[in-house]
Order: C-alpha cells, then structure tokens, then sequence
C-alpha cells in the first residue's frame, strides 16, 4: 500500500494554485510508494478525520491538538509543518502517539534575509512617506523627506545564525562599513538576567 500524503488547502492561493514552487512536488510524483493529494476540507484545525486518513500530512496554518489525534485509527505517522515553530502542534500528544513532526527552517533564511534589507531599505528611503505622498498629489514635498544612504554606515545584527549568515552575505554589496554582530554580548546578557532573578528569588523567600 502507498504511502498516503496529504496537503492542506491553505497553501493554494486564489487562482487555486500551490503558493510555492510546483517543481516540489516531482519528488512526489517520482516516487511510486507515495499517494498524495490536496486535503479537501479547509480546516482551522486538524480533524480526526483526516488524522485518519493519511500517513503524513503537509500542512500550513491548521492547529493540531490533542483531539485531533485522539482516535485509535489515527494513522499518522509524519506531520510536516510548513515553516518554522512548533507552537501550532501539540508535540506531547505526537510524540506519544509515535508521529515525526518536522519543520522548514532552512527554507526561509534566505527570503527572511531578503526581507529583513527590503524593510532597511524602505526605512532608509523613506519609502512609505513618500508613498504616501503619492497617493496625496504632494510629490513636490518630496525634499522635506529625504533618505539616508546606507554607504559606509555600521549594520547591527542580534545573532549570525541562519538568517543573520545570509543578511551579512548580501549586505557586502552595499558597502557597509562593518556588520556588527551581538551574538556574544546577548548570550551574556542573559546568563546575567538569570543569574539576578535566581538570587533575587533566593533573598525574596
């Protein structure tokens, strides 16, 4: 028997089209153990008919709670989160249920990177001011809202994980003077905050 995957239908857009590059699914349609198919119902929540109904299940916004395992039929064995996080999935009930849940984390550095210097940039420019005198006919009160250039500025970042990797990688091109990272300073941060509270907690009894 093949392997049954399911796709929730949030992930198709208003022209009922997938909402991410097609060719994904030729991994799917290369491999003749597996069954797959766009989930019919559109759900907030995961049912335990569905549960039921598939081995695996790709899905984006739908919430899968205790109930939406509970049934002795549950046949999941792989849930497949569409992102990052697990705070829409119930991992105690999944995990006893023996399910494998996953998610994409390394699918969204770089679009997260690319957005991160969008929305510098937009700051930068003044973009939605100016935007928005536009739409007012005020586009000759454009030199009260002049942008900043970004050469030879300091670009500061919490963190050079994943995404931070990739900000500091294509933000070369722009010429920052340097990219200043907080990573250390954060993680030190922290341990201090912990410290505090533990002794504070600690005088307070």
């Amino acid at each position: 028997m093949a392997f049954k995957v399911g796709i929730t239908r949030d992930l198709l857009n208003a022209a009922g089209e997938p909402c991410f590059d097609p060719r994904a699914f030729d991994v799917l349609k290369a491999n003749a153990d597996i069954a797959w198919e766009w989930v019919p119902e559109a759900m907030t929540e995961l049912t335990p008919d569905v549960a039921a109904r598939y081995d695996g299940l790709h899905i984006n916004l739908p919430r899968v709670t205790a109930a939406s395992l509970s049934r002795a039929d549950c046949r999941l064995k792989v849930l497949a989160r569409n992102g990052v996080g697990y705070d829409t999935v119930d991992l105690p009930t999944a995990t006893a249920k023996g399910i494998v849940v996953t998610n994409t984390p390394i699918a969204i550095r770089r679009p997260l990177a690319v957005a991160t210097l969008t929305l510098i940039f937009a700051l930068a420019g003044r973009l939605f001011v100016k935007d928005k005198l536009v739409h007012q006919n005020r586009w000759n009160d454009r030199v009260d809202f002049m942008g900043q250039g970004l050469t030879a500025r300091t670009l500061g970042l919490v963190g050079a994980g994943g995404v931070g990797f990739y900000i500091q990688l294509y933000a070369r091109s722009f010429q920052y003077e340097r990219v200043a990272t907080l990573t250390l300073v954060v993680l030190l941060m922290v341990v201090l905050i912990e410290q505090l509270s533990t002794w504070c907690r600690r005088r307070l009894r």
